[in-house]
């Protein structure tokens, strides 16, 4: 699975510091990548299944009137 360096630190953080098992730390890895290609879809339907770079991810203001139009 593709991993973003920050997606992964975390994951390391969950393992080291906080003790988590393998098979959360897995669950939360993988939720978290699909949360950012949705967030990345959201806002750029052309670039859905990426993993953005947080560069890369709109302004939170611009997501939240992206997602509103959505609805």
């Amino acid at each position: 699975m593709l991993q973003h360096p920050l997606i992964q630190r975390f994951l390391d953080f969950l393992d080291a510091e906080r003790g988590f098992s393998p098979h959360t730390i897995r669950g939360y890895g993988a939720d978290l990548v699909q949360f950012c290609q949705y967030l990345c879809a959201a806002s750029d339907p052309s670039a859905a299944g990426s993993v953005p770079s947080p560069a890369e991810l709109p302004p939170p203001e611009e997501l939240d009137a992206k997602l509103l139009d959505r609805l």
